[in-house]
């Protein structure tokens, strides 16, 4: 955004072939701005400049409150859509709490639940990162039968 300077202003108050009472009422009816009848064409270059300096800052002021609830929104919003679709290893973990499913099983059912068919490839490796995490942190063990059992215990 291009801004005025004074010496802007000053040209536009010193305009030639407009009398002073003509560029006083063309300043209120345009900006808005009370301005006294006395000034001089200095002294109404300086409130014009001041009014118009104190507008550009009450501008940057709600540009930057503006942009300031953009981001409380947008992480909201990122929050409210994380919440919405859980994570591969929570839907995996849930599967698991089933206690019905072997290991080649579990990786049919990701297969289809979340959509590896569809896109032609495999979850196998997914899944197997998935229980070996979930070993390591003892929530899963895997009984004689091959069936994975959640066991819900972490250190």
């Amino acid at each position: 955004m291009e801004r005025f300077t004074r010496e802007d202003i000053e040209q536009i108050v010193n305009a030639p072939g407009l009398p002073d009472t003509e560029i006083k009422k063309i300043l209120r009816e345009e900006l808005k701005l009370n301005i006294p009848e006395e000034l001089t064409k200095e002294e109404l270059t300086e409130f014009v400049y001041s009014e118009y300096c104190k507008a550009l800052e009450e501008i940057e002021e709600k540009r930057e409150e503006a942009r300031k609830e953009f981001e409380k929104k947008k992480i909201k919003r990122k929050k409210e859509k994380k919440a919405k679709n859980p994570s591969k290893k929570s839907q995996i973990l849930g599967f698991i709490k089933e206690n019905k499913y072997t290991r080649k099983q579990l990786i049919e059912k990701v297969d289809g639940e979340l959509g590896y068919k569809v896109r032609g490839k495999s979850s196998k490796t997914r899944v197997s990162r998935c229980i070996k995490d979930f070993e390591i942190n003892k929530l899963v063990k895997i009984s004689p039968s091959g069936i994975l059992r959640y066991t819900g215990e972490k250190e």
